[in-house]
Protein backbone atom coordinates (compact mmCIF):
# COMPACT_ATOMS: atom_id res chain seq x y z
CA UNK A 1 0.00 0.00 0.00
CA UNK A 2 1.65 3.02 -1.12
CA UNK A 3 -1.13 6.09 0.07
CA UNK A 4 -0.41 10.04 -0.40
CA UNK A 5 2.90 10.70 -1.28
CA UNK A 6 4.41 13.08 1.99
CA UNK A 7 4.42 17.03 1.89
CA UNK A 8 7.05 17.77 3.83
CA UNK A 9 10.36 18.29 2.27
CA UNK A 10 13.47 19.50 3.56
CA UNK A 11 12.68 23.34 1.81
CA UNK A 12 9.35 23.44 3.85
CA UNK A 13 11.08 21.96 7.01
CA UNK A 14 13.49 24.81 6.44
CA UNK A 15 10.84 27.37 5.81
CA UNK A 16 8.93 26.30 8.64
CA UNK A 17 12.08 26.68 11.36
CA UNK A 18 13.05 30.17 9.35
CA UNK A 19 9.45 31.58 10.38
CA UNK A 20 9.28 30.43 14.11
CA UNK A 21 12.96 31.96 14.47
CA UNK A 22 11.54 34.81 13.59
CA UNK A 23 9.11 35.18 15.82
CA UNK A 24 6.15 33.48 13.60
CA UNK A 25 3.13 31.96 14.63
CA UNK A 26 2.67 28.33 13.74
CA UNK A 27 -0.24 29.25 11.53
CA UNK A 28 1.96 31.62 9.65
CA UNK A 29 4.86 29.35 9.21
CA UNK A 30 2.55 27.28 7.76
CA UNK A 31 0.85 29.50 5.15
CA UNK A 32 4.64 30.68 4.47
CA UNK A 33 5.06 26.83 4.26
CA UNK A 34 1.88 26.66 1.52
CA UNK A 35 0.74 24.25 3.91
CA UNK A 36 -2.46 24.09 6.12
CA UNK A 37 -1.77 25.01 9.86
CA UNK A 38 -3.16 21.61 10.94
CA UNK A 39 -1.06 20.29 8.60
CA UNK A 40 1.85 21.72 10.25
CA UNK A 41 0.33 20.23 13.75
CA UNK A 42 0.32 16.78 12.28
CA UNK A 43 3.48 16.96 11.08
CA UNK A 44 4.96 18.66 14.45
CA UNK A 45 2.92 15.42 16.16
CA UNK A 46 4.30 12.85 14.46
CA UNK A 47 7.92 13.93 14.86
CA UNK A 48 7.34 14.23 18.63
CA UNK A 49 5.96 10.54 18.96
CA UNK A 50 8.71 9.31 16.58
CA UNK A 51 11.58 11.30 19.16
CA UNK A 52 9.20 9.97 22.07
CA UNK A 53 9.51 6.77 20.79
CA UNK A 54 13.13 6.41 20.24
CA UNK A 55 13.73 7.80 23.25
CA UNK A 56 11.71 4.96 25.18
CA UNK A 57 12.85 1.86 23.25
CA UNK A 58 16.77 2.53 22.52
CA UNK A 59 15.59 2.35 18.70
CA UNK A 60 16.52 4.59 15.83
CA UNK A 61 13.41 6.63 14.62
CA UNK A 62 12.25 4.94 11.50
CA UNK A 63 13.27 6.77 8.16
CA UNK A 64 9.84 7.75 6.72
CA UNK A 65 9.39 9.65 10.37
CA UNK A 66 13.01 11.37 10.46
CA UNK A 67 11.74 14.31 8.85
CA UNK A 68 9.25 14.45 10.97
CA UNK A 69 11.65 14.38 13.85
CA UNK A 70 13.95 16.66 12.53
CA UNK A 71 11.03 19.29 11.96
CA UNK A 72 9.42 18.94 15.63
CA UNK A 73 12.89 18.90 16.84
CA UNK A 74 14.20 22.39 14.87
CA UNK A 75 11.03 24.11 15.68
CA UNK A 76 11.33 23.25 19.63
CA UNK A 77 15.00 24.87 19.19
CA UNK A 78 13.88 28.06 16.88
CA UNK A 79 11.53 28.48 19.64
CA UNK A 80 13.60 28.41 22.58
CA UNK A 81 16.31 30.60 20.54
CA UNK A 82 13.59 33.32 19.44
CA UNK A 83 12.22 33.47 22.79
CA UNK A 84 15.75 33.88 24.59
CA UNK A 85 16.48 36.65 22.08
CA UNK A 86 13.03 37.93 23.25
CA UNK A 87 13.97 37.70 26.67
CA UNK A 88 17.41 39.54 26.49
CA UNK A 89 15.84 42.43 24.17
CA UNK A 90 13.44 43.06 26.80
CA UNK A 91 16.43 42.99 29.58
CA UNK A 92 17.63 45.84 27.58
CA UNK A 93 14.75 48.04 27.59
CA UNK A 94 13.81 47.13 23.74
CA UNK A 95 16.92 47.40 21.98
CA UNK A 96 18.42 45.59 19.20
Amino acid sequence: MTGRPNKLTEMRREVIVAAVRRGCRLGRAAAEARIGRSTLMEWLRRGRVALEAADTTGEPIPEKERLFAELHRDVDAAWKEWWDDYLESFARGGES
